[in-house]
């Protein structure tokens, strides 16, 4: 009977010591809060393969939404848009952490340093080819447009006009459109703007643009190059292909870089991924409106950009069933894909030289602060260490 009042005074011992530890370790969690959460990312993130560094800047989305570029001046030098994690002025704040106002920010990458170039406002536009920047500096009312800057990167000047969206024109040319070509004057077309030496892409639409889009009798046509000359070259991608795509400019290949969007046997308008047993093709124009077409293995998430690199093609996916730890990037290396890094791919670029890779990601996780970083991939590239 002793042994028997023994045995249970044991097992409730056991059950309260269990649940005290447990007790105990969520109100070590919670009380942790940030530094738990980015402790176990850490512990369950994989190593990238490559040399990363984290330049602790936070990576600040456009009001135009969806997948957003990091640019860069040269092989050392990008330029962004981003937050500074400053010590937060609101004595409440339990993480004494908080977000600087939105800035334009130039980022060396050999030093991992960075300056704020230019303030921007919360709901910001900006747009950088080719040296040339636009943005804007103050908020919209109801009786002032808003307060752009324009020009050449160093020496931008306010954007002067009395037209609410005055503002177009500057942003058109940064674009890429040629001279005074504009939406609006092609009511019927949809126009992919490239450098205006080497003039525009044009998909036909219908001939009513009360009713614009591709219809099914002519999805399997060609788009076509309009070059500055005004020569009509026919390219070898279907109008489906292009409808919800775009033509990035690869300055590691001096080409640009299109990516389809859906298969040419798909049925029409439907944009639900690549079949996992199909190769993706990703097309390659050069200047003189050549296309050679570089395929990529089958199997691969739904991809939202690729970057030629001097390692290999390096392609970014926001495509997740829940876990955005299926998302991420893949370097396509010897025709094989390596994971470079995991989680919803918000931003990405590459330097001239193909060596360096910067990139945001979002990890779906509030508690998370996720910063840009800089990964080195190949052997002549200089990354700084973190500070």
């Amino acid at each position: 009977m002793k042994n028997a009042t023994r045995r249970g005074l044991i097992r409730v011992y056991r059950v309260v010591t269990i649940g005290i530890a447990l007790t105990l370790s969520v109100a070590s969690l919670t009380a942790c809060g940030r530094d738990v959460a980015n402790g176990l990312n850490r512990l369950l993130a994989m190593k990238p393969p490559y040399p990363d560094t984290d330049t602790h800047l936070m990576f600040a989305v456009s009001s135009i939404g969806g997948f957003q570029p990091i640019h860069w001046i040269d092989n050392d030098h990008a330029l962004f848009a981003g937050y500074e994690i400053v010590k937060s002025k609101d004595s409440l704040r339990w993480d004494h952490l908080s977000n600087s106002d939105p800035g334009i920010y130039i980022l060396d990458t050999k030093a991992n340093t960075f300056v704020r170039y230019a303030p921007l406002t919360q709901h910001f536009r900006m747009c950088f080819n080719r040296g040339y920047l636009f943005y804007n500096t103050a908020e919209a009312n109801d009786n002032e447009p808003l307060a752009f800057r324009a020009g050449p990167l160093g020496s931008e000047q306010p954007v002067v006009t009395n037209e609410r969206y005055g503002h177009m024109a500057e942003q058109r040319r940064c674009q890429g459109w040629p001279g005074e070509e504009s939406p609006d004057k092609h009511p019927t077309e949809l126009i992919f703007p490239l450098d205006p030496k080497d003039g525009y892409i044009r998909i036909a639409y219908w001939d009513d643009p009360n009713e614009p889009g591709i219809n099914e009798a002519t999805q399997h046509e060609k788009v076509e190059l309009i070059q500055p000359s005004g020569n009509v070259l026919a390219l070898p991608i279907e109008r489906k292909e292009m409808e919800a795509s775009e033509a990035s400019y690869s300055a590691y290949l001096d080409a640009y870089v299109i990516i389809p969007r859906t298969p040419r046997g798909a049925p029409f308008h439907v944009y639900a991924g690549w079949p996992k047993e199909e190769l993706v093709p990703i097309y390659v124009l050069k200047h003189d409106g050549t296309v050679t077409t570089v395929q990529l293995p089958a199997g691969l998430p739904q991809i939202s950009a690729v970057y030629a690199t001097d390692a290999g093609w390096v392609l970014g996916s926001n495509a997740t069933t829940g876990n955005s730890r299926q998302a991420g990037a893949w370097l396509i290396k010897d025709g094989k894909p390596q994971k470079l890094f995991e989680h919803l791919v918000t931003a990405m670029g590459v330097s001239p030289d193909g060596c360096k890779l910067a990139y945001a990601f979002n990890s779906y996780n509030p508690m998370l602060v996720d910063t840009v970083h800089v990964m080195k991939l190949c052997a002549k590239a200089s990354v700084g260490a973190a500070p």
